[in-house]
């Protein structure tokens, strides 16, 4: 064997050893590759302590670069979607008390990161929920997961969804479950408690929504996109 292979290993599984070690200090760490191959967005959670909260974010780094928190570029908000191969779609979601005006968003800004454009939608938000399924099959474009799943015993459904808010968690090469982080709803049909114990209808409702859905057999994950999708594994 060579030098320069013997040295390639040594180096491959110092580098292993250390994103095993990098990824026991984070309760979640996910990865997505950008369109272009050229930078990786990472999504961390982790502790800060018994008496802390959870401390959580997404930052850019250069295909290469070793992943430090607080280094990175950060992208202030959620991924919601990559509207082209060098756009992406941001939520900045806050939870309101009140009642929405509208089902606007209260602010539009565009920024750049890496190569791409990052676009940031702010909206405040009033309600929220969650929905769990389980799914026999999956398959991705170059823009878009399809999931399909039943919802009873006679019928089966596909969902699809575009890719950027999807998040993969794997285990060696099966998929323990594949999330859909917050997509955003909006209608004029919310129902509004008042102080006085009054209530207000046909109001505007701006929700987010998220899905998680459970393998009910074994999937692979090799057939699937490596780009625009957050893998944790």
């Amino acid at each position: 064997m060579s030098k320069f292979f013997l040295l390639l290993i040594i180096t491959l599984a110092i580098n292993s050893c250390k994103d095993k070690e990098q990824r026991k200090s984070y309760n979640r760490l996910a990865k997505q590759i950008t369109p272009s191959g050229k930078f990786i967005i990472y999504d961390y959670l982790r502790s800060s302590g018994a008496f802390g909260s959870d401390i959580s974010g997404r930052e850019v780094f250069a295909i290469g670069e070793e992943f430090v928190e607080g280094k990175g570029q950060k992208i202030n908000g959620q991924i919601a979607e990559w509207l082209n191969n060098d756009t992406v779609l941001v939520y900045n979601l806050n939870a309101y008390s009140g009642q929405p005006i509208d089902t606007l968003p209260t602010k539009i800004e565009f920024s750049k990161i890496g190569d791409f454009i990052v676009k940031t939608l702010s909206y405040k938000t009033n309600h929220g929920g969650g929905n769990d399924y389980s799914f026999d099959s999956v398959w991705t474009t170059e823009n878009e997961i399809a999931i399909r799943f039943h919802s009873n015993s006679k019928k089966r459904n596909t969902r699809i969804f575009p890719l950027g808010s999807v998040r993969i968690s794997t285990n060696a090469d099966t998929i323990k479950n594949i999330e859909i982080l917050e997509r955003i709803s909006k209608s004029m049909d919310f129902t509004y408690l008042n102080k006085d114990g009054t209530t207000s209808r046909g109001l505007p409702s701006v929700g987010t929504t998220w899905f998680t859905y459970t393998p009910s057999k074994i999937i692979l994950k090799t057939h699937l996109s490596k780009k625009k999708i957050f893998w944790e594994e």
